[in-house]
């Protein structure tokens, strides 16, 4: 994979245009991706693990387990590493196994995670890791980040008689004229289609300053239809803002993210074994283009 970077920058550098003055280097990003997933285990009894999730197919609580897992996507190859078993506190007490909460986990993937050489890495999760931990994490290693919004979050915004004060995110959302909207393509996985986009650079609360994006299907739609999300590539323009998100989540590779602990093996992701339920998989095993990765270690994907 380091070859296939070395190509990526090379590529780059030939199609760079030539300018007077300091060339801009060449950037090749790969995409982290974090998430998790709820297994329902109907006929589960006395399976490891097992504790009430919140299962968005059922739209309700359902016995099962909950896996978190992460995605490294560079250059169309995908990565999965290995999940990690989500316990409640109440089945980490029968079990007698130290509690872990999921932003826990999100943050030592983060922290432990050996990107390919001369490679950007910027981080994809959904609102539920929207958190400082998460996001100092990243920054920490170099990392940018995208995470979803909820629309309670608090901006601290300056209005139109240049007082600053604190607003959530959907009252300043109702406030936005329409002017201040523009039509974009949403990469949607099915047929693209054009919506309305809103991108302002500002504080948010329990975070940092960052480039805060609404998204309407439309301007009359309700708030409960808009989309946000706050990304820390302060330089990033609209368009490319646009291309990290989905309508239910967060990246334009988020459709490969597995979302069960079987995948198919056509898309460089790999079925683990039964051990998987248990917490104690080495699932995945290490992909063959890591071998020849200076610094990618087997121990760090494990977590």
């Amino acid at each position: 994979m380091v070859g296939q970077v070395e190509a990526e920058h090379e590529r780059q550098r030939r199609q760079r245009p030539k300018r007077r003055g300091r060339a801009r280097k060449t950037v090749v990003t790969g995409y982290l991706i974090g998430d998790d997933s709820t297994q329902h285990k109907p006929k589960g009894k006395k399976m490891g693990g097992l504790g009430q999730h919140y299962s968005t197919t059922a739209e309700r609580q359902v016995s099962g387990h909950c896996l978190a897992q992460s995605l490294y996507v560079l250059l169309g190859r995908r990565c999965p590493l290995a999940p990690q078993m989500y316990r409640q506190k109440a089945v980490c007490q029968r079990e007698g196994v130290p509690f872990q909460s999921k932003v826990d986990m999100m943050k030592a993937t983060l922290r432990d995670f050996q990107p390919v050489p001369d490679t950007l890495t910027h981080v994809l999760v959904d609102s539920w890791y929207t958190c400082r931990r998460i996001w100092r994490t990243a920054r920490e290693r170099g990392f940018l980040i995208t995470s979803g919004l909820k629309a309670n979050r608090w901006l601290w915004i300056t209005d139109a008689q240049g007082q600053e004060q604190w607003m959530r995110l959907h009252e300043y959302a109702a406030q936005v004229p329409p002017a201040q909207y523009q039509k974009m393509t949403w990469p949607e996985q099915g047929e693209p289609r054009t919506v309305c986009v809103h991108v302002v650079r500002m504080r948010v609360r329990k975070l940092y300053t960052c480039q805060v994006v609404i998204a309407r299907f439309a301007l009359d739609c309700p708030l409960k239809a808009v989309r946000y999300w706050a990304s820390s590539d302060l330089d990033a323009a609209a368009p490319t803002l646009i291309t990290l998100s989905l309508p239910d989540g967060l990246s334009k590779s988020y459709s490969v993210m597995p979302k069960t602990c079987s995948a198919s093996t056509s898309t460089n992701l790999w079925t683990p074994p039964p051990s998987c339920a248990s917490g104690r998989s080495s699932w995945p095993p290490t992909p063959s283009w890591t071998k020849n990765v200076p610094g990618f270690s087997t121990t760090a994907r494990r977590m």
